[in-house]
């Protein structure tokens, strides 16, 4: 394991040893638990070294908080993100690459 420094809120921690996911893809995004009631897990995987943004938006598409903006080793990537500060409700979030932006869909629930 090899910690990272971010400019974020929370510290990613690289989990290169995890299996890549079945697809193949070279950028991937998993959170859970989704609905969450306080933190959501995010796992972020970047087949090579990458700069990365994630960020949190609301419905009508305005970014609520940007959680961090870093480069990323290859492999699993894990990131807390916590709802502090956000109402219940569905929110997006967003991981943008140079090549590549996902966007997931989560609920805070508290």
């Amino acid at each position: 394991n090899c910690p990272q420094n971010i400019k974020g809120e929370d510290e990613i921690e690289n989990r290169s040893q995890q299996p890549k996911a079945a697809t193949g893809a070279n950028l991937q995004l998993k959170v859970h638990p989704n609905p969450a009631q306080e933190v959501w897990n995010v796992q972020i995987y970047t087949e090579q070294s990458s700069l990365v943004q994630l960020s949190i938006s609301d419905l009508s598409g305005k970014t609520v908080k940007v959680l961090t903006e870093q480069q990323l080793l290859s492999g699993w990537n894990q990131l807390p993100v916590h709802g502090a500060g956000l109402s219940n409700g569905i929110y997006f979030l967003n991981l943008i690459t140079p090549e590549k932006s996902i966007t997931e869909k989560i609920v805070l629930s508290q």
